[in-house]
């Protein structure tokens, strides 16, 4: 972003927007760990929280990008055995007790409660859709390659995976269980389904899956949000350019950030949790507001300028949070992303329209050269 516009206030912005935005996807990855073992196991949600939020910060601050990469892989390999044994056991619980998948539950079912509007239900799905695509933990991943021919192969044979053998299956677990037992819903539908049908070894497994997924994600995000904090942010406003520097500045920046989190996820945890969905659907709203437009239309369109970069990500943030209240409070049902993606728009046209209009007032101000004085001898 920062190169794309030629402007360190543009680096800085998007950088406070992504730490702001997986500060809030990081409580809920910690809140979904915390849920899981306190259904399986018995344990208090905020000491799960407190256990494991200290175990990923001290592994991620002191490995790096290195030991994400390291423990994504092996979490990844138990993800998927995870994911295909359950969906083995929902299919053939489906099969054997005489349901049909035409017997399919509403969108409702997933999303904890009853949807209002189609709108809304639009509205969710345009803002995971647009605030996915503006995810940097996944472009870090691309990032990291050591090649081309390695960057192509995460691109095309990692999506391939990930989807076919994570997310499809995910989908049809999900059907399944709330064929099956239409009572088991919201965050502990899918431990309480392995717990009842799975048996041992298999609960077991799935299990250590699920908590493999939730882990891949906080050490990522929590590595994003320190490097991106002390090298985009700390480093770009003192204006530190020194490696090392930047390094000792994001390793604070992780620590500070990973204890922040942790005890905040602890805090929350004592009081009624909100459904995770729900409430990692506020992370990715403020990517999609405040990063979608200026990424996107930045790529796209060459007249894009600085200004209308961070007015577009200011605007957007801006408007996202006081739609969204509006909508709690009960004002309107409509989804803030749509009113804040048509604002982000207009304030990037108008933004760049104004750098166009101080550019070519530049260029037309008369310049006065200064006439050398002769000299005489």
């Amino acid at each position: 972003m920062g190169k794309r516009y030629g402007d360190s206030s543009v680096r800085v912005t998007s950088a406070g927007t992504i730490v702001i935005a997986y500060f809030v996807y990081l409580i809920a990855q910690l809140f979904a760990v915390g849920i899981l073992l306190s259904t399986t196991i018995g344990f208090e949600v905020w000491a799960v929280i407190l256990v494991v939020g200290t175990i990923f910060v001290l592994y991620t601050l002191t490995g790096g990008m290195q030991a994400v990469a390291r423990t994504d892989a092996y979490q990844l390999v138990v993800l998927v055995a995870a994911v295909l044994i359950t969906l083995v056991l929902v299919i053939t619980k489906v099969g054997s007790d005489g349901l049909s998948w035409s017997d399919g539950p509403g969108l409702s079912q997933f999303l904890g409660g009853p949807v209002p509007t189609w709108m809304l239900a639009f509205g969710w799905g345009l803002s995971w859709g647009l605030g996915v695509a503006c995810m940097p933990n996944y472009l870090q991943r691309i990032l990291s390659c050591p090649d081309v021919r390695t960057t192509r192969l995460v691109l095309g044979w990692g999506s391939a995976i990930s989807f076919w053998l994570v997310n499809a299956p995910i989908l049809v677990i999900g059907i399944g269980i709330a064929i099956i037992d239409p009572s088991m819903t919201g965050d502990s539908a899918l431990p309480s389904f392995l717990l009842t049908h799975g048996g041992t070894i298999i609960a077991a497994i799935a299990l250590t899956g699920l908590i493999s997924a939730v882990m891949s994600t906080t050490d990522s995000l929590l590595h994003v949000m320190g490097v991106y904090f002390g090298r985009d942010i700390v480093c770009t406003l003192r204006k530190t350019a020194d490696d090392a520097t930047a390094l000792k500045l994001s390793r604070i920046s992780t620590c500070v950030i990973g204890a922040l989190a942790v005890a905040t996820a602890t805090f929350m945890s004592f009081s009624p949790l909100p459904l995770i969905l729900t409430f990692a659907s506020y992370a990715v709203s403020l990517l999609a507001a405040g990063l979608f437009v200026p990424l996107f239309i930045g790529l796209l369109w060459q007249g894009a300028s600085k200004t209308g970069a961070v007015a577009s990500m200011v605007v957007g943030v801006i408007v996202l949070i006081v739609f969204e209240v509006l909508r709690k409070q009960g004002v309107i049902e409509l989804h803030g992303i749509v009113p804040t993606l048509v604002c982000a728009i207009i304030a990037m046209v108008v933004g760049s329209w104004w750098d166009g209009r101080r550019v070519e007032a530049t260029a037309t101000e008369p310049t006065t050269a200064e006439q050398p004085v002769a000299s005489t001898v």
